[in-house]
């Protein structure tokens, strides 16, 4: 499926309630790769900014993506919640 003479980078991007359309892509990849294989097991880096950076450190320490999703449903509004009181 990949090259393994090169790295894997996973980039997750932010913005907030996004992040569950991100988990559902990566749900699909794990679907296609097979049951035998994690999502963090297909990549050699993984990382994020925001809502993403939540996300790659729940995959790098192993959570579940039905976990994560949970976890990104109770989080972002309350850093939405935050953003608003800042301004």
């Amino acid at each position: 499926m990949y090259d393994i003479n090169c790295d894997q980078v996973l980039c997750l991007d932010g913005g907030g309630i996004r992040g569950l359309v991100l988990i559902q892509l990566l749900q699909a990849i794990e679907k296609e790769v097979g049951d035998n294989e994690r999502i963090r097991e297909c990549f050699d880096w993984i990382g994020g900014t925001s809502t993403g950076g939540i996300l790659a450190l729940a995959i790098t320490h192993g959570q579940q993506l039905c976990s994560v999703e949970i976890l990104v449903r109770l989080i972002v509004p309350l850093m939405t919640l935050e953003a608003a009181f800042l301004q």
